[in-house]
């Protein structure tokens, strides 16, 4: 019985606040930090299943402990934007005793029992664009940049997007912990959504105001009693946003002093207070700088070359995504990082065009110049390279094309990277973002549907068997 009661200290108890309006949790005493959940404790099910009306989301406040200078002033604006990460894909989850998205160490998952590995959202790209979509257009008023690429270096605010089996019970949307005036600038918050909810009453909307909340009460929003307004606790549908009005706060109040700058006491104006700590939106619309740096415009490779195709790609904020095309098909997958590299093994004779699409987390986009180059019997790569640096893209391209010839250098002996074959392996580059031998078969004989002469494979039995676009070969001349 002791052991039983220890537990349910340690995951802290749920109450009802303000009538059926809002949730708040009480902390558990610090000393149990890291207790399991209750193994008798509702688990979370399917939010679908519940009716619409019992849906909230729910905050934490920080622990003292981790206050720093009785929680500071709030921020001031400043000309680098606010990044906001929705994290899709997982992560395992540890504890270091405090919040740091860069280090992936959530209190709030170790205090409550659902630490380490973290499920992913799951769905389509297309599904998660839907819920990105909608949660930038929550912050675009504010100098905020919402991404689903972790951000190259902090602080940031992580939001875990995933069905976590955590111990809230049914219902519970979200859950973040509580920091008046964002005195712990690197927090991680919790979304309990998963692409199977789509389809039901958590649509695109709904998810992403739960994402939104969450991740505003990590800047010391808290909870008011308008429905309109993304801090309302309850999920009531529609598309609520962040109002520029005084509402009164529900369930308690912890970060009276944050509201009382832009409302009476006992209000808070959600819209205000984002402003005042991060400024307005600046919107970004300069699309990045983009070049094909190898290989060059004019190569000409041996049939059956192997060898590395490199872009490369520079914003004045940051780059978010880089593919390739050949001849007016994306091959080879998103590349959200450097280096945006893709392996060709084995390529069958024929003539192509690459280049290279970039977009920023605006979502300016940019492509880079063509660069032509041919498969031949007898080909020396390199051959074009002299005389094609400004086509593809300049000083840009000159220089780094050495480089990724010099990495990926084979017989040839040539500066500018010969035949690559024997090294590409080493390249660095994993196989998710390779291209598949022959873009598509194991040798040109075989019939590519981009080889010259001879007998082809039926257009559709190679998409059967790559599931990627077809490369198309140029006509020859």
């Amino acid at each position: 019985m002791s052991s039983q009661l220890h537990r349910h200290i340690g995951l802290a108890a749920l109450v009802a606040a303000s009538g059926v309006i809002g949730l708040a949790f009480l902390l558990a005493d610090d000393a149990l930090a890291g207790s399991p959940p209750d193994e008798g404790a509702a688990q979370l099910g399917e939010p679908s299943e519940v009716e619409p009306s019992e849906l909230t989301r729910l905050s934490v406040p920080m622990p003292a402990h981790m206050i720093v200078d009785g929680g500071g002033p709030p921020p001031t604006p400043s000309a680098e934007p606010n990044y906001i990460f929705v994290n899709m894909d997982g992560e395992n989850l540890i504890c270091n005793g405090n919040d740091d998205a860069v280090a992936n160490s959530s209190w709030i998952a170790c205090q409550y029992g659902f630490s380490g590995q973290y499920p992913s959202y799951g769905g389509t790209a297309a599904q998660r664009q839907s819920v990105m979509d909608a949660t930038k257009q929550d912050w675009a008023p504010f100098n905020t940049v919402v991404t689903d690429s972790r951000p190259g270096s902090g602080p940031y605010t992580m939001c875990m997007t995933g069905p976590a089996n955590h111990p809230f019970g049914n219902g519970v949307l979200g859950i973040a912990p509580l920091d008046c005036n964002n005195n712990t600038p690197s927090n991680v918050v919790f979304a309990f959504h998963s692409a199977t909810q789509l389809g039901g009453s958590l649509g695109a909307n709904v998810q992403a105001t739960t994402i939104s909340q969450e991740v505003a009460h990590a800047y010391g929003l808290e909870h008011i009693g308008d429905s309109s307004d993304i801090m309302n606790p309850t999920s009531q549908g529609g598309n609520p946003s962040f109002t520029d009005t005084c509402v009164g706060v529900v369930g308690g109040m912890t970060c009276g002093a944050q509201h009382a700058q832009h409302c009476p006491d006992g209000q808070q104006n959600s819209y205000q207070e984002l402003l005042g700590m991060f400024g307005a939106s600046d919107p970004d619309d300069q699309p990045p700088s983009v070049v094909v740096s190898y290989p060059y415009n004019g190569d000409v490779f041996e049939i059956g070359a192997d060898f590395t195709i490199t872009c490369e790609a520079s914003d004045d904020q940051e780059v978010s995504s880089v593919q390739l095309w050949i001849d007016g098909a994306q091959m080879g997958g998103t590349k959200t990082s450097e280096p945006y590299s893709w392996e060709v093994t084995n390529i069958p004779e024929g003539d192509y065009e690459l280049y290279c699409i970039a977009a920023d987390e605006w979502d300016n986009a940019a492509m880079s110049p063509i660069v032509g180059i041919s498969v031949e019997a007898g080909g020396m790569p390199g051959d074009g390279g002299a005389d094609s640096g400004d086509d593809s893209g300049g000083d840009t391209d000159g220089d780094s094309g050495g480089d990724s010839g010099g990495d990926t250098g084979g017989d040839s002996g040539g500066d500018t990277s010969g035949d690559t074959g024997g090294d590409s392996g080493d390249s660095g580059i994993g196989d998710s973002g390779g291209l598949p031998p022959g873009f598509g078969l194991d040798d040109a004989d075989s019939g590519c549907a981009c080889a010259s002469e001879g007998p082809r494979q039926p257009a559709w039995m190679l998409m059967l068997l790559l599931g990627l676009p077809l490369v198309r070969r140029r006509d020859q001349t």
